[in-house]
Formats: C-alpha cells, structure tokens, sequence
C-alpha cells in the first residue's frame, strides 16, 4: 500500500471520506489532496506531510511512512510517540531548512563517478528530477529515505554539514556490492 493510500484512509478515518474536511482541518489545498490521492498519485511533500501530523497527532508516523502498525494510535501509545513526533518534526525542519542537501546530493553523484542520468536510475527517477535537486530544489521524503538507506548516510550528514569540509563522510560513501551487481 502507497502513502497515497493510507492518506486515503485517513481521510475516511478522520474525515468521514469528504476530502473538503480534511482538507480543512489541515489547510491542506483541495487540488494537492486530489493530486495525492487522484489519479496522478504524487507524493506529498514535506510540508503536506507536516500539516496533516500537526492537525492529527494521533496518527501513528510508522503507519503514515511505512505502513507497518495501525493507523492510528491508542491513548497508550500516544503518550509514548510524543517525542517521536517531535523528532519526525525536527527531521522534517532539517530537511526543509538545509542548506547542504542540494549540494551534498551533487557531491555524492560526483564522487560516485555517476552522472545525473546514471545517478538518477539508481532511484528510478529521471535525470531531470536529479537536475532539477542539484538546482535546489528539495527532493521528497520517500527518495530521500531511498538515499539514505541505499548509501548509509544519516539525515544528519546529509543535511547539517557540508559534506566538502567532511571528506571522511564522502570517503564512506559508496554503492553497495550487491547493488552494484543488480545495476549492472
């Protein structure tokens, strides 16, 4: 099941399936939810994700990211998520207030001895997603995720600290044998 999914069922769950509901309740547009959960599928973005934890903190963040776990917490476990929720927030901050992401994803590409295009088919995106990060913008959650779980990196490494000034960071880097095997 997608994250468009089980916004989906949030929606349902929380709001009684009206999209107009949740929508407010979130301040989450009417046109970014149907282009969530419509056809088109896109995946949130990070402040998309942040206005629907922020308007329900009883959503259980492994449910929403991962879709392990149930949908929503118990009054049992909500005592016990409060301060993974505010790390999940602070991540999100990071992610959106980095200066170094853009230019610690270039460096890698570059240290990797990849170009954009070939960088770009490890994550099954295109060479014009990968431009258009290299430019600035910042990528979405799930490819983020998707980066640092392929090449070991924390989001730490990866957002607090130019990766130019950490060579022993860049150095650790690399693509994993059984990847490499499964590329070629």
């Amino acid at each position: 099941m997608s994250i468009n999914d089980r916004i989906r069922i949030l929606i349902d769950l929380l709001a009684n399936g009206r999209q107009n509901v949740f929508g407010d309740a979130t301040k989450i547009k009417a046109t970014t939810i149907n282009g969530i959960i419509g056809k088109k599928a896109s995946d949130p973005s990070f402040s998309t994700l942040k206005k629907i934890i922020d308007a329900y903190p009883n959503i259980d963040l492994n449910w929403l990211m991962k879709g392990e776990g149930e949908p929503l917490l118990t009054s049992d476990d909500q005592d016990c998520v409060s301060e993974l929720v505010s790390d999940y927030k602070e991540s999100l901050s990071k992610i959106r207030n980095s200066i170094y992401l853009c230019s610690n994803l270039k460096l890698i590409r570059i240290h990797l001895h990849k170009t954009q295009d070939s960088f770009a088919q490890i994550f099954d995106v295109t060479r014009d997603t990968i431009a258009s990060y290299e430019r600035g913008f910042k990528p979405k959650l799930p490819l983020l995720k998707e980066v640092m779980n392929y090449f070991g990196i924390s989001l730490d490494e990866l957002t607090s600290c130019d990766l130019k000034e950490h060579p022993e960071i860049l150095e650790k880097i690399s693509i994993p044998e059984e990847k490499k095997k499964s590329k070629n």
